[in-house]
């Protein structure tokens, strides 16, 4: 960086707020770590390379400083970041989370009963017994976002199930809320979460997440159809076929909203993100004009990597699951991985700087409409 990373036209980092949320820093004079109430983790599956030491940060800097409760609210990847930041140890549930991930040798001919074990499997050594049951002891607070299926999206998989979720996006092209017809979002949440609202033109039932029931919601919310094989009937929750989170909520547009009490105050949702912008739904990807509403995100602060860092990285890209195809021998994408892990050290960097002084408030841009 340059002697004033502000005025630096390249900084790798974009810092975006809310109304609510930038008046709450700039008043303050930055980000300090009571004033957050939660955190939003999205789907992108290994896109969450690029966070990784953003996450870093977070936890090291604001999370493990807050004495209030914090709610952290995932779907798929996501909801297994925000999982490492419930951790007893949240640095060291990211490094063994991150070599774990990065041990991960896709073969040709792998069928989604192998690929769903061996996802299972980069979960295991990230939480061991008793660390699943402290999660439930400390200030943060998760919820598992997941999409129960309905009707052909019931099934494990065939030519019903594919069926299913064309009729699915054909639905969505003409109104987001016709999705509620194929699935309905079920959120596993820590009992401890009292209430949580989401907005938006369909149902949300809740299930309640403890020590035993972790790597099920984990991998439900994870389970891309056709990919892995979804997660039956997990204990606690309506029976049924239980598919990623990103179905319903791919990038929290709009937001959840939390329910304070009087003693903790508003406060403020950040959100480490790979992008700029917000998309609802996995199936909203082609349709711009949904991909933000920036009239609910008043109390969100974003951070994500910026157009130039992107522009800089092997292969002018973050990671992502296209890059089993682009790259099919398993040494050459995760030596790409591992390249855009490092660089992706600058971000962790930049957040550093930010969270000194007011620097932050120096630097936020507004949410784009």
């Amino acid at each position: 960086m340059r002697q004033d990373p502000l005025s630096d036209p390249d900084f790798p980092l974009l810092v975006r707020a809310g109304c609510r949320a930038r008046r709450s820093i700039i008043e303050a004079g930055g980000l300090k770590p009571g004033m957050i109430a939660g955190m939003l983790g999205a789907s992108g599956g290994p896109k969450w390379l690029v966070l990784r030491w953003i996450d870093e940060v977070v936890a090291r800097r604001l999370l493990l400083l807050n004495k209030r409760p914090v709610t952290l609210i995932g779907s798929s990847i996501g909801s297994w970041r925000l999982a490492c930041h419930a951790h007893p140890d949240p640095l060291e549930a990211f490094a063994r989370f991150a070599d774990s991930y990065l041990s991960y040798r896709y073969e040709a001919g792998d069928d989604r009963r192998k690929v769903t074990v061996d996802s299972r499997s980069i979960l295991d050594p990230v939480f061991t017994a008793e660390e699943r049951a402290a999660m439930f002891a400390g200030s943060r607070r998760l919820a598992i976002v997941t999409a129960r299926g309905r009707g052909p999206l019931g099934r494990v998989g065939g030519p019903m199930l594919a069926a299913g979720l064309l009729a699915l996006a054909a639905a969505n092209a003409l109104s987001r809320r016709h999705i509620r017809h194929f699935v309905e979002r079920v959120v596993f949440a820590d009992p401890r979460v009292e209430t949580l609202q989401f907005p938006g033109p369909f149902t949300t039932r809740r299930a309640p997440l403890a020590p035993d029931v972790l790597a099920d919601a984990l991998m439900a919310s994870g389970a891309i159809p056709f990919v892995l094989e979804p997660v039956r009937d997990p204990p606690g929750a309506p029976a049924g076929t239980y598919w990623d989170g990103g179905l319903v909520d791919y990038h929290f547009a709009p937001p959840p909203h939390l329910e304070l009490d009087e003693t903790t105050g508003p406060g403020i949702l950040l959100y480490p993100h790979f992008r700029g912008d917000l998309v609802p739904g996995w199936f909203d990807k082609p349709w711009v004009s949904r991909h933000s509403h920036p009239a609910h995100f008043d109390d969100l602060l974003l951070f994500a990597p910026s157009p130039s860092f992107v522009a800089r990285l092997p292969h002018g890209k973050i990671p992502d699951r296209g890059d089993f195809k682009l790259l099919p021998d398993n040494d050459e994408r995760l030596a790409y991985w591992r390249l855009v892990l490092d660089e992706a050290r600058r971000l962790g960097d930049a957040l550093e700087f930010l969270l000194e002084g007011d620097a932050l408030a120096r630097r936020l841009e507004s949410l784009p409409g």
